[in-house]
């Protein structure tokens, strides 16, 4: 329930990782909350089975591919009408891919890097698509045509 307890923060509740936080009995929540994986998730609000989920912009590609017809928009957390009174923590994204000393092909896995980390092909395709947000300056600005990855 870390959505919970995230945006009950920027309500200023002060609740943090160690917080007890109890599913509601109103039906409220989804009965496989605790347990149902992301993709199943998106599923399921993509069948119209949930009335919101909370995910990132990668579902926007995957929602637009699978089920073009499903109409949804996007919304930035809740805060309270007197505004903003605390903050979520923002966990910072660590490098996820390089090239180890120890390959055999350096020169060929620097090739893929430098496509996968440069605008020139790869993060024009991600952001055009839907499917993703580019850490390369200009690329979401020139490159996102999809309403809902505008508005996220």
């Amino acid at each position: 329930m870390m959505i919970v307890r995230d945006w009950s923060s920027l309500a200023g509740a002060g609740l943090n990782s160690t917080s007890p936080i109890n599913l509601a009995d109103d039906k409220s929540f989804h009965p496989q909350t605790m347990s149902i994986s992301a993709p199943e998730a998106r599923a399921l609000f993509d069948q119209g089975q949930a009335g919101f989920i909370v995910q990132g912009a990668w579902s926007i590609g995957v929602w637009n591919k699978d089920n073009p017809n499903l109409d949804y928009g996007v919304m930035a957390p809740p805060v309270p009408d007197s505004g903003r009174k605390g903050a979520i923590e923002l966990a910072g994204s660590l490098p996820w891919m390089g090239i180890s000393a120890d390959s055999k092909n350096p020169e060929a896995a620097a090739l893929y890097l430098k496509e996968l980390y440069t605008g020139d092909y790869f993060q024009k395709a991600r952001v055009s698509s839907g499917d993703a947000f580019s850490l390369i300056k200009g690329i979401n600005e020139q490159y996102a045509t999809v309403p809902q990855l505008k508005a996220y």
